[in-house]
């Protein structure tokens, strides 16, 4: 069977002796893949960070109706609340790096609130638009993650491959879109 991850594919044998199931991706067997091609590394018209070894980390946060509950909550109202305060402390505690953000519901669909940055003005800005935030509708995971790839590739490439990249992904899980489920990686 094939593996395929951004249009490249690599084959796996049917009996790798893994013990892999069905339907999982074992991220051992993709190490081999690049992420983007030669022809987009070199693009002359990218403007490159200034910093190539940046720390990358950008937040995709669940804004949908879900997190308008209250079960699984702890001391917050809601699981919004719990998810905002939790990412003030964070941001709070890692003050260097880049970090940006994500948000989605399916009334507006994932969208890049804030791009990735770094500075305390940006912590900042970053917390008080965390702060507005207001759980409502659906939840297209999916597109929020396919959304966080691409701004994250093309932060690696203007770091000419360098550095480091993480999508932290804070959802409660109740995806409403079934038909576009993700594959369990392990």
């Amino acid at each position: 069977r094939q593996m395929c991850i951004r249009d490249r594919c690599k084959e796996e044998e049917a009996n790798s002796g893994t013990g892999a199931q069905p339907g999982l991706i074992n991220i051992s067997t993709l190490s081999s893949a690049s992420w983007v091609s030669e022809a987009e590394m070199a693009n002359p018209d990218v403007i490159r960070a200034d910093n190539i070894l940046t720390e990358n980390n950008l937040i995709v946060l669940d804004m949908s109706g879900s997190m308008n509950e209250n079960s699984c909550a702890g001391d917050f109202n809601t699981r919004a609340d719990a998810a905002k305060d939790a990412l003030f402390k964070w941001i709070a505690a890692n003050p260097s790096g880049n970090i940006g953000l994500i948000v989605f519901n399916s009334e507006k669909g994932p969208q890049v609130l804030a791009p990735l940055n770094s500075g305390a003005e940006h912590g900042q800005r970053l917390a008080t638009k965390i702060d507005g935030l207001r759980a409502d509708m659906g939840t297209p995971l999916h597109s929020a993650i396919t959304l966080a790839e691409g701004v994250l590739k093309d932060q690696f490439i203007r770091q000419n491959g360098s550095g480091t990249y993480r999508a932290i992904i804070i959802t409660d899980g109740a995806v409403s879109y079934t038909h576009l489920t993700l594959p369990t990686i392990y």
